[in-house]
């Protein structure tokens, strides 16, 4: 047997939404007007439907454990965004070890991993990420849970810093984006992305540092990027969550949130990368030559995992923007609730959109993920031309080419992107 931790449904209104790092970093005192909500109509009006779709998670979450003869202790929710129904990260505490339960198809994740052992070899570097148990059906998979941020002296520092550079042009070589701060951590002097799964994003017509900048380990502002983000210390993070006061009132409180995407030095610092620019450099020209010498190899470890059911995170919208949506419509008002959503949910429908459109049944796909409290997804299958979410298919790519074909007219065009023009980015994004 095992018990759900008694905070886990606590936790999930904590996380009801997860508001961005820059809806998080308003000054203490812009949230103290905000009104106090009779408690009974927020519960009614919101968590009515959301609590039963948590706890058939948690149960399809039991079943996996069990099928796998995985004995929990204890089932968490972890940070992480919420997708069809409650589906979100979940951590996995036994007598021996911690685990994570990722509802995501592992075949990004298993051949990113290919890709960096034989980089690794290759440079003289480790950078392998932990082997994971993963789901014949490519539903689920379940990852080593890795909390080993520990403090580093300089000379590991260096190495760490050169891998950090050998992972950003391999992210840029594959075509990643949309890697935030939750989804890069360090192991050791180890940087890991665990959430590869917008891979091979190949939708947008990106010029060289375009591209590189919308990898999310660099980004236009340092401070939302993985690489420089995430310091709490120095840039302070609130963030907005509800919970009940002693007079049974809906209130909100702004914990500052601790991420794990810097190398801390040995007097417990997030270190800035800024300060071994020289080093991230020379590890993404090492990657990127790599990359360009092998990439009929890289191709044929593409071939071996990419079908035509291959999963492709497709972005209609930034995280960001849908989760500041969910912020808006959970903030309290004590009258005239549904008018606030009205006027909320309007406003984002004629807001901008990372694709050239978006489909009628699109859109109302992402209202009624939003009214849920779910953050909208999307995929495209490697092996067809539409946008699918769980409720069928979307509309059609941005491109009129499936994304397999896209993968090998990029791979064919990889040496195109001068090396000096993203080193200038990389430059400028380390110097500023």
């Amino acid at each position: 047997m095992f018990s759900i931790s008694a905070s886990v449904f606590q936790k999930e209104l904590d996380n009801l939404y997860f508001p961005t790092q820059f809806s998080k970093n308003f000054a203490e005192g812009n949230a103290h007007h905000l009104c106090h909500l009779n408690s009974d109509f927020y519960f009614e009006s919101i968590h009515k439907h959301r609590l039963p779709q948590l706890y058939d998670v948690v149960n399809r979450v039991h079943k996996i454990l069990m099928l796998n003869d995985i004995l929990p202790e204890k089932i968490s929710f972890l940070a992480g965004d919420s997708h069809n129904g409650g589906k979100r990260p979940f951590l996995i505490e036994t007598a021996k070890e911690k685990k994570v339960i990722k509802f995501a198809d592992p075949r990004p994740y298993l051949l990113l991993r290919e890709i960096l052992l034989l980089l690794s070899s290759d440079l003289d570097i480790d950078l392998t990420p932990p082997n994971i148990h993963s789901d014949k059906n490519n539903e689920w998979y379940i990852i080593p849970f890795i909390d080993n941020n520990s403090p580093l002296k300089k000379s590991v520092l260096k190495k760490g810093m050169f891998a950090l550079g050998v992972l950003t042009a391999v992210a840029f070589c594959i075509g990643m984006v949309d890697i935030h701060v939750e989804n890069l951590v360090m192991d050791g002097n180890k940087p890991i992305i665990i959430d590869p799964e917008c891979i091979f994003y190949h939708f947008g017509n990106y010029n060289t540092s375009e591209r590189l900048l919308n990898t999310g380990l660099v980004g236009h502002n340092q401070h939302l990027s993985a690489m420089r983000g995430g310091d709490t210390e120095n840039v302070p993070i609130f963030e907005f969550a509800p919970f009940i006061d002693q007079e049974g009132q809906l209130n909100y409180r702004k914990p500052i949130y601790d991420f794990s995407n810097r190398f801390t030095d040995i007097n417990g610092k997030k270190v800035d990368p800024k300060l071994f620019k020289n080093e991230v450099i020379k590890g993404y020209k090492a990657a990127f030559n790599w990359f360009c010498n092998n990439l009929s190899l890289i191709q044929h470890i593409v071939n071996t995992y990419v079908a035509d059911d291959f999963r492709i995170r497709v972005l209609a919208r930034k995280t960001r923007h849908y989760s500041s949506v969910i912020h808006m419509l959970n903030m309290p008002i004590e009258q005239g609730y549904t008018a606030w959503e009205t006027n909320i949910l309007s406003r984002f429908m004629e807001s901008g959109s990372l694709l050239d459109h978006i489909s009628p049944t699109l859109l109302s796909t992402e209202i009624y993920d939003i009214k849920k409290r779910d953050i909208p997804y999307f995929w495209a299958n490697a092996g067809q031309h539409f946008v699918f979410h769980s409720m069928g298919v979307m509309q059609t790519l941005p491109k009129n080419k499936t994304p397999i074909q896209l993968i090998a007219e990029d791979f064919s065009k990889l040496r195109e992107h001068n090396i000096d023009e993203q080193i200038k980015t990389l430059d400028k994004f380390l110097t500023d």
